[in-house]
């Protein structure tokens, strides 16, 4: 069965990107002084910002109904079914009016509202065409995503409170004073929100906010579900070890691990995330002291839709542990395991230092 995924131009995905992907998207309308403009077609980043830094009007609009299914019909004569993931319901009507044009397409076309927008929605593009090749239908990559739409947050500040005051997020008296003072508003986006989340007084201080924001969602996240049934999860490294990577990307081989090893270790458990680096390597490592893994299953574990007989995760799919296998290997490094029943696992992800020539 072969599978489309459409996003829209929220995603960030160029469309050269979206040719070298083999994904499709739909054109944000962006109105200037009344002319209908197409993000990523006949408008980009840079004249958009020069646009509205030279006093233009400009607003947002969603797609047109009759662009957005023209483009489901036509890929439907050579697809089966179509992943579509626009930007959040909360966010843009958008998300709505794809939702209701869906259902005169029953079983062909699902639509993702998993409440993402920009860098993240953009990563779940790339989450569907992982779990394309790894032979999921449509439907089963929709629900995949959709369980996974609340673990994600975006922070972002702004040079100027010129937009804010304008979209009535922040009063006339207001912006002017904190012009004055240089102070930087942190906004958040989490679910299907846009809110306010902190004021800093300067770049250095808004940057920082949202680093150690981002720092503690991750934290935050894992400790509540260890918390749950009384596990603990131990940091162990020096704060000076850096790595150079795709961020999002190792952040979920590392976070499919950790959630490995939270649902295979029991009430009162413990599980260790470390770091060091060697003359050679940098190291990342996930142990835990849970149920250990039965020798049968420790070479099948990398292997897509795998699933022992000694499992109890009624929910899981299989592919966490494979996608985390296929990241780490896309930044040159290497994953191993070792384990002994009853007394828990240990997972190395290694990484060459990269040198310039």
């Amino acid at each position: 069965m072969r599978t489309a995924i459409i996003t829209d131009s929220n995603s960030g995905v160029t469309a050269q990107e979206a040719r070298r992907l083999g994904v499709w998207v739909v054109p944000m309308p962006i109105i200037v002084d009344s002319r209908t403009r197409f993000e990523g077609v006949d408008l980009f980043p840079e004249e958009f910002y020069r646009l509205l830094a030279q006093g233009h009007s400009v607003s947002t609009s969603q797609p047109a109904p009759g662009d957005v299914t023209g483009l489901w019909d036509e890929l439907l004569e050579s697809y089966d079914q179509i992943v579509y993931i626009p930007m959040s319901s909360g966010l843009s009507n958008s998300c709505e009016t794809a939702l209701m044009l869906a259902a005169d397409y029953r079983d062909k076309v699902f639509v993702v509202d998993n409440q993402r927008i920009s860098i993240t929605q953009r990563q779940s593009v790339l989450d569907a065409l992982e779990l394309v090749r790894c032979g999921l239908d449509a439907r089963r990559i929709h629900d995949v995503l959709m369980a996974q739409r609340l673990e994600a947050s975006i922070y972002i500040t702004v040079d100027t409170l010129k937009y804010l005051k304008k979209g009535g997020r922040v009063t006339a008296a207001g912006a002017a004073i904190g012009t004055v003072l240089g102070i930087k508003p942190v906004l958040q986006i989490q679910g299907d929100k846009l809110d306010a989340f902190a004021k800093a007084r300067g770049w250095k201080s808004a940057k920082k906010i949202m680093l150690d924001a981002m720092e503690r969602d991750v934290t935050e996240r894992f400790e509540t579900l260890a918390a749950r049934e009384s596990k603990e999860i131990v940091l162990r490294g020096r704060s000076d070890v850096t790595l150079c990577c795709d961020a999002l990307w190792l952040s979920e081989a590392l976070g499919n691990l950790v959630k490995n090893a939270l649902e295979h270790t029991g009430r009162g458990g413990r599980i260790l995330i470390g770091w060091e680096r060697t003359a050679l390597l940098t190291n990342i490592v996930v142990e835990d002291n849970g149920k250990g893994i039965p020798p049968e299953d420790i070479h099948n574990i990398f292997k897509r839709f795998y699933r022992s007989r000694f499992s109890q995760d009624t929910q899981g799919i299989g592919l966490g542990l494979p996608l985390a296998k296929a990241i780490v290997e896309a930044h040159q490094g290497t994953i191993s395991v070792t384990s002994r029943v009853g007394q828990g696992s240990r997972f190395v992800l290694s990484f060459f230092h990269l040198t310039e020539r």
